[in-house]
């Protein structure tokens, strides 16, 4: 399973290699979020607590907790929604990126939301949002075929106005000023 794991990934990391670090996009805004928040590789305040708290964390678990963490120290959102499917290494980095941010228990009128594609059974309430500038966090996104469904749906979705396909996850921001931008980023 690790050799088809790796092969996957390897498949992946060709494809995107065109779109690591920026490369290809035209928005300043996409290209300063891609850059300062996705692909931020310069260690950040906490990391080193973190690493502390949690030693037996490596590879792309530490690497999709610490995308966590940036992303709620770049949304600095009030309020944060994260499944309860997480473990809590995830809700840790995550509330360690934006200490004044309220966790809730449930998705509406949040800020940051962090679900699993799986999880999402009632898409059309879940994208009904007024608040311009909210994330929503989809982990597992190319899991299984209900997931990549649920990825197009989301792009397709007119409240969408940044999309951000980095493979093991998305990220997608909520606006309806923007035209919707859709991105490949290599992580």
């Amino acid at each position: 399973m690790a050799i088809l794991d790796f092969f996957w990934r390897w498949k992946a990391w060709l494809r995107r290699c065109g779109h690591s670090r920026g490369f290809g996009i035209q928005s300043p805004t996409a290209y300063q979020f891609v850059t300062d928040v996705l692909c931020q590789r310069l260690p950040y305040h906490a990391y080193d607590e973190l690493s502390k708290q949690f030693p037996k964390l490596r590879g792309k678990e530490l690497k999709f907790c610490r995308l966590l963490f940036r992303l709620a120290n770049y949304q600095q959102g009030k309020r944060t929604f994260i499944a309860s499917s997480f473990p809590a290494e995830n809700l840790v980095y995550l509330l360690e990126g934006n200490r004044r941010s309220e966790l809730v228990p449930s998705p509406e009128n949040c800020d940051l939301i962090v679900v699993s594609a799986s999880e999402i059974h009632d898409f059309p309430t879940f994208m009904d949002r007024d608040s311009d500038n909210a994330m929503i966090v989809f982990k597992d996104i190319y899991f299984h075929g209900k997931e990549v469904d649920i990825w197009r749906q989301m792009k397709a979705s007119k409240c969408v106005a940044m999309t951000f396909d980095c493979y093991d996850c998305g990220v997608v921001i909520l606006g309806q000023t923007m035209h919707p931008s859709h991105y490949l980023v290599n992580l």
